[in-house]
């Protein structure tokens, strides 16, 4: 988990689909994070710190290649998480693996399964620090 805390001073260009908003750049202070995914849960809120004092919690899962995943935000309105779908997590883990056979097809499955577990095991942690579950 990566922590970054200041005050959110810009939110780039972004991209919504059904379930998360893909902002090109965030700036907190002087710190650019690019190509970060905003669960819609959380997307209001950070729309709604904009300006304020913030403390973003963020995985970046596949490394150099994989975009920042936030997945709690602490702001003057209160401490926010989110958190996958156990059952999502467990059908790409097994399909992954079960695929592998079949021309390699599960390898595609597998970067999502890691980065979800990724995702969740830091959710546990904001957790159980008292942060709020939002859906």
């Amino acid at each position: 988990m990566k922590v970054l805390s200041g005050h959110l001073t810009l939110l780039g260009d972004h991209l919504m689909t059904q379930q998360a908003c893909e902002y090109s750049v965030i700036r907190v202070d002087k710190t650019i994070l690019s190509k970060v995914v905003v669960p819609l849960g959380l997307n209001g809120f950070l729309a709604e710190a904009m300006g304020d004092q913030v403390t973003l919690y963020y995985v970046k899962p596949l490394g150099y290649f994989g975009r920042h995943i936030l997945v709690g935000l602490e702001s003057s309105s209160g401490r926010y998480y989110v958190k996958e779908n156990a059952l999502r997590i467990f059908i790409l883990l097994i399909g992954g693996i079960a695929l592998i056979p079949l021309l390699g097809f599960g390898l595609l499955f597998l970067p999502q399964a890691f980065a979800s577990l990724a995702f969740n095991g830091v959710a546990s942690e904001l957790q159980s620090r008292g942060f709020q579950l939002v859906r």
